[in-house]
């Protein structure tokens, strides 16, 4: 017995430790792999996202909203773009009359910008003209026919006009006092080669129109844009706290195309990351400023190995400890089970055998006497209770013994028990309800299912309220015998249900001298059901206890 509990805390103790590292380990699995997913999901969704808008912006165009520009003296607008890199510009505006009736009405004014000759400036302007359901104008800066010079010096510095920008005017004429033109924005159309001072600088706001996805703001990231020899054209510094110039971008385009790699990484006072994207007659290099994302990674892994570690230490300890205290019940349980069936087996065995001997030998000389009634009815009592509690320790000592089984017909085993109960539930004016499904074959012992039967049934009889009805079912349920046997009993409770299977137990102990039995027969049925590899509980609901039993059919 000894050996047995050796052997329960031994599998106590792997278990528990299998479960507690089993557990912490796949926690810890599966967080650093959720981590790292979460890194390179967010990572990679917000490199889509800046690339998808990266591509679907024009560089080689730029709108500008001329309430946003600065004005001169006159009113003109005064754009801060240099004029060398521009192929056309489109002027959008509404013109209108204030008489219906007009079929056909215009106005018009210029663009004015300086061009150095010949060591001189020369102020030089282009004409253009809105008629009547017109609401945009294209200036082409190839065709010179719009083109017209002044050499005016007043005119220059009154215009606030510099080498760096041009000016839009206001509206010059109409042709008609009824008439108005206002202008709204203008789109300037770049060559593809441009100048130093012509490069677009965009930020997110500008490439989302200002509703910034939640994930760009998660991380420092922006990209350049170059043309196809390398020249820069545009830079978005994208969610930089502070914008890049022309000669920080010019420099990291270098740096870049020095290395000859699609990906990679350079320091420029700072450490980036960068990838290259090719788009059309363009090239896209995005960046991301490099935040230790993949050591944060490591010291993570790192720092869960560790807890990992003392964790599993720590609770595999605790277990080695608890496992003591776990067993010990069971332990003493077994001791004081040991010992009694010991002592009633082999000191009551022949102690009671010589009584009934000796009482039948008296009265055969004697005759009948109530007293040799007495005396022989506790003695054929005592060899009950002796002989359940060596059925009993056969049980547990042969729990795995499989010797007498066979395949036998369980349908026709528990119809057959239960008719013998037939004529005690009637005499004790109880009505048996019997679901029995017929053609069910099981391997095992046919003796010790039908003791089983009989156990439950006896049980149901005994402690049935009265003159109520007793349910018992055979079915077939998931491949497995199913024996269901149910009864009102009002008396019982939830605390009691706990100690149903305990040798000795007896759930109603103000009433137990009025029951017959000591307290075996659930014991009993429990090792008859284990050895069948089967499972037996109890249930209670509505003050009717069902026990249950699940047995292997092979």
């Amino acid at each position: 017995m000894q050996q047995e509990i050796e052997r329960l805390k031994r599998k106590y103790i792997f278990s528990a430790s299998a479960i507690v590292i089993a557990v912490i380990w796949e926690m810890l699995l599966v967080m650093n792999l959720l981590i790292q997913m979460l890194f390179r999901a967010n990572s990679s969704n917000a490199d889509a996202m800046i690339l998808q808008a990266a591509k679907s912006y024009d560089y080689q165009t730029e709108t500008l909203l001329l309430s946003e520009m600065e004005q001169n003296a006159d009113g003109d607008y005064l754009i801060p773009r240099s004029i060398h890199s521009v192929d056309s510009i489109t002027l959008s505006g509404t013109i209108r009359s204030d008489s219906d009736s007009e079929s056909w009405y215009c106005g018009g004014g210029g663009l004015m910008y300086l061009e150095e000759t010949a060591n001189q400036q020369e102020l030089v302007y282009r004409e253009y003209t809105f008629n009547k359901d017109t609401s945009e104008v294209t200036i082409d800066f190839q065709n010179d026919s719009t083109l017209k010079r002044e050499r005016s010096a007043e005119a220059r510095q009154t215009s606030g006009l510099t080498t760096d920008n041009f000016l839009v005017s206001i509206v010059w004429w109409t042709s008609r006092e009824d008439v108005s033109l206002a202008l709204d924005r203008i789109t300037i159309h770049y060559q593809k080669e441009r100048a130093s001072n012509d490069i677009l600088h965009l930020s997110y706001s500008d490439l989302f129109e200002n509703q910034i996805p939640e994930a760009l703001s998660e991380r420092n990231s922006f990209y350049l844009v170059t043309d196809s020899g390398g020249s820069l054209s545009a830079v978005c510094s994208g969610n930089l706290p502070t914008q890049i110039s022309s000669e920080e971008a010019e420099t990291l385009v270098s740096d870049v195309l020095q290395q000859h790699r699609d990906s990679g990484s350079i320091s420029v006072q700072k450490s980036y990351q960068y990838t290259i994207v090719p788009y059309h007659d363009f090239q896209i290099i995005l960046f991301q400023q490099d935040q230790s994302e993949q050591k944060t990674l490591h010291q993570i892994l790192w720092i869960s190995i560790f807890s990992g570690f003392l964790m599993t230490l720590i609770l595999i300890a605790v277990i080695v400890l608890l496992s003591k205290h776990m067993v010990k019940p069971l332990s003493d349980s077994f001791s004081r089970q040991k010992q009694f069936i010991s002592n009633a087996g082999h000191e009551l065995k022949t102690p009671v055998t010589v009584i009934s001997a000796t009482t039948d030998l008296l009265e055969r000389k004697h005759g009948s006497d109530c007293l040799y009634d007495t005396i022989k009815a506790q003695s054929e009592k005592m060899s009950r209770l002796i002989a359940e509690l060596l059925e009993l320790t056969r049980f547990s000592e042969k729990s795995k013994d499989t010797a007498d089984f066979r395949l036998f017909s369980v349908s026709e085993t528990v119809e057959t028990t239960l008719l013998y109960f037939e004529s005690r539930a009637f005499e004790s004016e109880h009505s048996l309800h019997l679901e029995i499904a017929e053609d069910l074959t099981m391997y095992g012992d046919a003796l010790k299912i039908e003791r089983l039967v009989g156990i439950l049934i006896d049980n149901a009889l005994k402690y049935a309220d009265a003159k109520t009805e007793i349910q018992f079912c055979l079915t077939e349920s998931n491949h497995r015998i199913l024996l269901t046997c149910s009864n009102l009993c009002s008396d019982l409770t939830p605390e009691q249900m706990e100690h149903l299977f305990d040798r000795f137990y007896r759930a109603e102990e103000s009433h137990s001298h009025q029951k017959e039995g000591f307290g075996l027969g659930l014991s009993i049925a429990q090792a008859i059901t284990q050895q069948h590899k089967g499972e037996i509980s109890a249930s209670l609901q509505e003050n009717r206890i069902t026990f249950t039993v699940k047995l292997q059919k092979s």
